[in-house]
């Protein structure tokens, strides 16, 4: 696990709720428990202040980072994406996203792409990214297409299922997809059995943040295709209750440590 990923996690599940912002030393404490040493907590935590995700504060011997606005806006759109549920039905449309993007503009070309693996988009060929969510003025307002002649997002049908699930095929590596959702359950499935009973709050804080940090790497891989599409036994429908489970029962002993670390603590006056 990354220091930025880790980082992004304990704002989102919990800094956010507990004032918005933590001191450097409860950081890199917290950050310890996940292998990550002082100083690369110190630079991941400076470059993200430069890059706007957080404002300082020095109080003292201590600096504080606090949330920004930006930061907020992506913590929101990052919780839709992971806990927004699969397709339950489908009406045989695909969002088509084709973009025309020229060489010379490869670093845009690349950002467009991240945008749409995030999402859900599987890749058509070399310019072209299906998905089955009906979400076209979403996707537009996304890739802010408005009076852009290199983008192109329309609806699409092939007018037959059996052309449906091979363009799934065709764009998503769903064997590999289900082998790692086989590896998550086998770790996670059988937690709440395990565990639960004597977990302590510090343990429950690291494991809810593993969880989630190790969820959210599907996202980019997994399309959430409805079930018509799904192929049999599907691993990643038992996955996504096994994830949501697991971060439910996590929540109160881990909020009740990261609130004992994260909250300054009082001073007389």
């Amino acid at each position: 696990m990354k220091a930025r990923e880790l980082v992004f996690d304990l704002y989102g599940d919990y800094a956010r709720y507990l004032g918005g912002e933590i001191r450097l030393g409860v950081i890199t404490e917290l950050l310890e428990d996940f292998g990550i040493g002082a100083p690369t907590t110190r630079v991941t935590m400076s470059r993200m202040r430069k890059e706007g995700w957080f404002e300082t504060e020095r109080r003292g011997r201590e600096t504080s980072y606090r949330m920004t606005p930006k930061l907020v806006q992506y913590l929101d759109a990052g919780h839709e994406r992971i806990f927004r549920p699969p397709i339950q039905e489908w009406v045989g449309r695909w969002t088509l996203v084709m973009l025309q993007i020229p060489e010379k503009e490869r670093a845009r070309r690349d950002r467009l792409k991240r945008i749409l693996s995030w999402e859900g988009f599987g890749q058509l060929n070399s310019s072209s990214w299906i998905s089955p969510r009906q979400n076209t003025a979403d996707v537009e307002q996304l890739l802010n297409v408005e009076d852009d002649d290199q983008i192109d997002v329309v609806t699409m049908e092939t007018g037959s299922l059996e052309k449906d699930r091979a363009l799934v095929a065709r764009c998503w590596d769903l064997s590999s997809l289900d082998s790692w959702y086989a590896d998550f359950l086998e770790r996670w499935e059988g937690y709440l059995q395990r565990e639960m009973a004597e977990l302590e709050p510090r343990q429950a804080l690291r494991d809810r943040i593993e969880v989630i940090t190790t969820y959210r790497q599907v996202l980019f891989l997994d399309p959430f295709l409805p079930r018509i599409l799904q192929p049999e036994d599907w691993l990643g429908r038992r996955a996504f209750q096994t994830f949501l489970s697991v971060h439910n029962a996590l929540a109160i002993p881990s909020m009740s440590y990261a609130a004992d670390m994260i909250t300054p603590p009082h001073t007389d006056m």
